[in-house]
């Protein structure tokens, strides 16, 4: 934290918020340090399903699925205006997409790996703990060990995608 000019407290009040920028680093160190390529996957492990505040609240009283993300999409500044996300539907399969609003320069493996866990949270809060998206796919290379990604994901991973996001299935 005092690398990167972080009080402790930023991370404990909930009302305190911190650049993306920050977070980003500050995920990419820990991981690196921790010498564990999944950090952001267990993170969000460790984190309740839909625990987003008020947005939360109003994302678990949509009928389906598709509902919920829509209200997220809309809404998204309230969650973090820091996350891009779109769904996107072709036919059988839509992309719950994601971009990190950050400088390309700024590493960002460990927060996408991270949003793309939580948004997996996310559903199963909805469909059920067994539930596992089509595939889970990042712009960035796989990290050597790859046993908690598959473990967590449960699905096909495809790192060096042209996008971030889960595939879905439109039913």
């Amino acid at each position: 934290l005092r690398e990167l000019g972080l009080e402790l407290g930023s991370l404990i009040d909930a009302e305190r918020h911190i650049s993306a920028e920050a977070l980003c680093r500050l995920l990419e160190m820990a991981a690196e340090r921790a010498s564990c390529g999944a950090f952001g996957v267990l993170m969000a492990q460790h984190r309740q399903a839909l625990d987003f505040g008020v947005m939360g609240n109003l994302m678990r009283h949509k009928q389906c699925l598709r509902d919920m993300w829509q209200t997220a999409i809309s809404y998204r500044q309230l969650l973090n205006d820091a996350l891009a996300i779109s769904l996107e539907t072709s036919g059988n399969l839509s992309i719950l997409r994601f971009e990190m609003l950050v400088a390309s320069h700024v590493p960002q493996n460990q927060a996408c790996e991270l949003v793309a866990a939580v948004a997996l949270r996310t559903c199963q809060a909805v469909l059920g703990a067994a539930w596992s998206p089509q595939s889970v796919n990042f712009m960035h290379a796989a990290p050597s060990e790859l046993y908690l990604h598959k473990k967590f994901f449960g699905c096909p991973i495809n790192f060096n995608s042209e996008f971030h996001g889960l595939v879905l299935r439109t039913s």
